[in-house]
C-alpha cells in the first residue's frame, strides 16, 4: 500500500482486521454512516485521498461500490459531489494500474442511472461527469450498450437525461454518433413513449445529428420503425434521405393580374418550396416577373434555380377594371359626416299640378309633422290615478276607432318605470297644440261619444282566495315584473267616473299569464283525542341493518369495485358482531381485502387497509395461521405503491401490527426470512419490528445473523433500526462478547457487531 499525505501517515498503520474493503479504517467507516452532517464530509474527503494513494489489487472493488452507492444521491450535496470525485478517481486508478473496469461497469452505470433519477439538476450532472469518465478509459461501445441494457425500463427522468447526455457527449466531441446507430430500436421505444417530455428530448438529439452528422441520421432513420419514421416525418410517403431533389419541372400558378404581382409571386415561390431540406440563401433568391397587360391569365414560375428573372412589373390594374372618374373616394372617410355633400339641384320652373297640390295628413312632405307624431310616445305623460277635472278636459281620450287607425303609424306600448310624480311629468297635451285644426274637432267630439263604450283596463289578481281576502292596492293589481316594469297593457286609459261601492262591477277581472288561484281548506278538528298515541313515521336514531358474512364475500368478489367498497364498509361496521363467521372465513376474506389494497381505486385501497388494520388489532381474531401470507403481500404492497403515500404509510403499519399481535417465535421467522428483500422500505420495516421485538425476546441469539447484514446495509434507515436492535440486545444480556463468540463464527462479524 502506497503512502498518502503527511498526516495520515504519521499515524500508526492499522491492522488488517479493522481494514474495511482492503483499504478504509474502521473509523472512517463509522463517521462516513454517522449521522453528523461535518463528520460524514470528512469521512468522504478523507475516503477519497486513501482511494487515490492505494493499491487497488488489494481493494474489494466490488463491496466498495455497493457499499458506497447510496451517498451518491445524499442529501447533502457536498457529500454527492465527494462521492462522485471517488468514482472518478478509482475510474482513473484502475486505468493507470492496469486494470478494467468491465467487472464493475454494470455497478457503475447503475450509479449512474440513480443520479440521472435525482431531480438536482447538480446531481444529473455528477452523473454526467462520471460517465464522460468512463467513456474516456473504455470501449465506447460497451459503456453505451451496458447504458442501454441497464435502462430497459427507464423512469422518464432518466430518459430525458439520457438523451440528454447522448447529445451533450456528442457536441464535445467525445462519444462517436455512429456507435448509436448500434441501438435504433432504442430510438424506436423512445420516440413512440406516451411520455412528451421523453418524446421531445429524443427530437432534440435526432434534429442535432439531422444539422451535423446527416450520413449518420439517414441511416438511423432507415434503421427505425414505419412508427417512429413517421414521428420523424419519413413516413412511406417521405424519402428516406434529407437531400433535396432537383427541381427540373415547373409549376403553373393561375392568377388574374388585378392584384399586387410581386406578392403574388412571393405568394406562389413560398408555396411551391414544399420540402424544408434545402432553403434558398438570399444571394440566390430572385423575385419572379410577371407577365403584364390585359390579356394576361396564367403565370408560369420555374422551380428551377438556373433561370431566375430580375426584372420587376408595376402593380397595375387591367383595363376593364379601370374606375370610373366621375367616382370620389376620400382618402380619410369620416363616419360622422353627412353623405349628401352635394344639394340637389331642382328644375326653376315647376309644374302647376305640384304648385296647386294640397298638403294633407296623407302627404309625407312635412317630414318634422311626421317625425313629431311618430315619436310623440318619448313625449307623451303618464296621467296620475286621480285626475282633476282641469286636468281631463285638456287631454282628450282616444276611441277604439281611433286607437286601431293610429296604431299604422304608432309603435306599439312602452313599459314604463314606477315613477309618477306630478311635479315631474306635469299633465299637459303638447302635441294638442301642433295638431291640425281639423283632427282635434273630431277627436274632441268622438271623446263624448265613445266615453261609455271605453272599458277600464285589465286588472291582474295574481293569487285569489275564497275566503276573500284579496286586496286591491296598487301593489296586487300591478304585479312588478323581473325587469322592474309594470305590465299596463295595451290600452292605457285610466276612467274618471268613481263606481259606487255597493253596486258590482260588471268587468271580468283577467288574470295574469303565469298566476295560480289558492284555495284555502279548512281541517276540521278532531271531535276528541286519539285513543293510543301515534307513532312517527321516521325514526331518529334507526337501528342499521347487520350484514352477514356470505352477502360481505359476495360483494368482495363482485367485479364493481362500489359493491367492493360497501362490502368493506360493512365489514368494518360488523367486525365485532361477527367475530366468529370471520375467523372460519379468514384466508378468504384477508385475500379478498389484500387484492382490494392493490386497487387503483384510492377510496378502495384505502378501506381495505384501514379494514385490514382494524381485524389484525382485533385479539379475538387469529392471524398466525396466515401471517406468512400476509406479511409477504404487505411487503409487496408497501415496495410497489411508494407513490401512493397512504397506501405506503397503511401497509407498513399493518405490518409493524401485524409482527406485534402474533406469537414471538412467528414473528421472528418472519423478519428473518423477509431481511434481504429488494426494495429498501421493505427491510427499513423488517429493520424497526426486529427492534420492537428485542424486548419481547427470551433468546436474542435468533437474530445476530440477520442484524449483521441489516447493520452493513446501504440504506441509512435500515442501518438504524439495525443499530438499535443490536444495542438492544447488548443492554438486555449480561455478556455481549460471549453472546456473539458463541453464535458468530465469523470473527468480521464479531467485530462488525462490536463496533456498534
Amino acid at each position: 500500500m502506497t503512502s498518502i499525505d503527511q498526516p495520515i501517515a504519521s499515524r500508526p498503520p492499522p491492522s488488517k482486521n479493522s481494514l474495511h474493503f482492503g483499504f478504509i479504517p474502521q473509523s472512517v467507516v463509522v463517521r462516513f454512516q454517522a449521522s453528523d452532517y461535518q463528520q460524514r464530509v470528512d469521512a468522504s474527503s478523507e475516503l477519497l485521498e486513501l482511494i487515490r494513494n492505494s493499491d487497488l489489487v488489494d481493494v474489494d472493488i466490488h463491496s466498495l461500490l455497493m457499499f458506497i452507492e447510496p451517498f451518491s444521491c445524499d442529501q447533502n450535496y457536498l457529500i454527492a459531489q465527494n462521492v462522485a470525485q471517488l468514482l472518478t478517481a478509482l475510474v482513473n486508478q484502475i486505468v493507470i494500474q492496469g486494470l478494467t473496469c468491465a467487472p464493475f461497469l454494470h455497478q457503475l452505470i447503475h450509479i449512474v442511472l440513480l443520479q440521472f433519477e435525482d431531480r438536482r439538476r447538480t446531481v444529473c450532472q455528477l452523473g454526467q461527469t462520471i460517465l464522460v469518465d468512463l467513456l474516456s478509459t473504455n470501449d465506447h461501445y460497451a459503456v453505451i450498450s451496458e447504458l442501454v441494457r441497464s435502462s430497459s425500463t427507464p423512469s422518464a427522468n432518466v430518459s430525458v437525461e439520457i438523451f440528454r447526455c447522448f447529445t451533450n457527449l456528442i457536441t464535445q466531441e467525445i462519444l462517436d454518433p455512429n456507435i448509436l446507430l448500434q441501438f435504433p430500436f432504442y430510438f424506436d421505444t423512445m420516440l413512440l413513449s406516451p411520455l412528451k417530455n421523453v418524446r421531445q428530448a429524443v427530437l432534440w438529439c435526432v434534429d442535432y445529428l439531422k444539422n451535423n452528422h446527416m450520413s449518420a441520421y439517414n441511416t438511423l432513420a432507415s434503421l427505425m420503425s414505419r412508427e417512429a419514421s413517421a414521428v420523424l416525418g419519413k413516413g412511406p410517403g417521405n424519402p428516406t434521405t434529407a437531400v433535396a431533389k432537383s427541381r427540373v419541372d415547373s409549376i403553373v400558378v393561375n392568377r388574374v393580374l388585378n392584384t399586387a404581382g410581386q406578392v403574388e409571386a412571393a405568394k406562389a415561390k413560398a408555396a411551391m418550396n414544399f420540402t424544408r431540406t434545402m432553403p434558398l440563401s438570399r444571394n440566390q433568391y430572385q423575385r419572379p416577373s410577371l407577365p403584364s397587360g390585359k390579356g394576361a391569365r396564367q403565370i408560369n414560375i420555374l422551380a428551377s434555380m438556373s433561370r431566375p428573372v430580375s426584372s420587376k412589373s408595376n402593380n397595375t390594374f387591367a383595363d376593364d377594371d379601370q374606375p370610373p372618374n366621375f367616382i370620389s373616394i376620400d382618402e380619410e372617410p369620416h363616419h360622422n359626416k353627412n353623405n349628401f355633400s352635394k344639394t340637389l339641384n331642382l328644375p326653376k320652373n315647376l309644374a302647376n299640378t305640384i304648385l296647386s297640390e294640397q298638403i294633407d295628413d296623407s302627404n309625407n312632405f312635412n317630414y318634422e309633422n311626421e317625425y313629431n307624431q311618430n315619436n310623440s310616445y318619448y313625449k307623451e305623460d303618464i296621467p296620475l290615478p286621480t285626475l282633476t277635472e282641469s286636468e281631463n278636459s285638456s287631454r282628450p281620450y282616444v276611441t277604439e276607432v281611433a286607437q286601431a287607425k293610429s296604431k299604422k303609424n304608432s309603435p306599439p306600448p312602452r313599459k314604463r318605470l314606477i315613477t309618477f310624480d306630478a311635479s315631474v311629468f306635469p299633465a299637459k297635451d303638447e302635441d294638442s297644440e301642433n295638431m291640425p285644426t281639423k283632427n282635434r274637432r273630431s277627436k274632441t267630439e268622438m271623446r263624448h261619444i265613445s266615453f261609455a263604450q271605453t272599458s277600464p283596463a285589465p286588472v291582474p289578481l295574481p293569487v285569489t282566495s275564497d275566503d276573500g281576502g284579496g286586496s286591491g292596492g296598487l301593489d296586487s293589481d300591478r304585479p312588478i315584473k323581473a325587469s322592474g316594469f309594470y305590465n299596463i297593457g295595451d290600452n292605457i286609459d285610466f276612467s274618471d267616473v268613481q263606481m259606487p261601492s255597493g253596486q258590482p262591477s260588471s268587468v271580468k277581472k283577467k288574470k295574469p299569464q303565469f298566476s295560480m288561484t289558492v284555495k284555502r281548506s279548512q281541517h276540521n278538528k278532531p271531535s276528541k283525542p286519539p285513543s293510543r298515541p301515534q307513532k312517527s313515521a321516521l325514526e331518529i336514531n334507526p337501528k342499521p341493518k347487520t350484514a352477514t358474512i356470505s352477502s360481505i364475500m359476495s360483494k368482495l368478489k363482485s367485479t364493481e369495485w362500489n359493491e367492493q367498497n360497501d362490502a368493506i364498509t360493512d365489514l368494518i361496521n360488523s367486525t365485532d358482531n361477527l367475530i366468529q363467521p370471520i375467523c372460519e372465513n379468514l384466508r378468504d376474506l384477508i385475500s379478498s381485502l389484500l387484492d382490494c389494497s392493490a386497487s387503483l381505486r384510492s377510496m378502495l385501497s384505502k378501506n381495505a387497509l384501514n379494514c385490514l388494520l382494524k381485524m389484525i388489532k382485533t385479539k379475538a381474531i387469529d392471524f398466525e395461521p396466515i401471517s406468512d401470507m400476509c406479511a409477504a403481500s404487505l411487503l409487496q404492497l408497501l415496495s410497489v405503491h411508494k407513490s401512493k403515500h397512504f397506501i405506503f404509510d397503511l401497509s407498513g403499519e399493518c405490518f409493524v401490527a401485524l409482527i406485534d399481535n402474533i406469537s414471538v417465535s412467528k414473528g421472528v421467522d418472519i423478519l428473518k426470512n423477509e431481511h434481504k428483500r429488494k426494495h429498501d422500505d421493505a427491510r427499513v420495516k423488517v429493520a424497526l419490528c426486529m427492534s420492537n421485538i428485542v424486548p419481547r425476546l427470551s433468546d436474542t441469539s435468533t437474530l445476530l445473523k440477520p442484524l449483521v447484514v441489516l447493520v452493513q446495509d446501504r440504506n441509512p434507515d435500515v442501518r438504524k433500526y439495525a443499530k438499535l436492535a443490536v444495542a438492544a440486545i447488548r443492554q438486555k444480556s449480561g455478556n455481549f462478547d460471549q453472546l456473539l463468540a458463541g453464535n458468530l463464527v465469523n470473527d468480521e462479524d464479531r467485530l462488525t457487531l462490536q463496533g456498534i
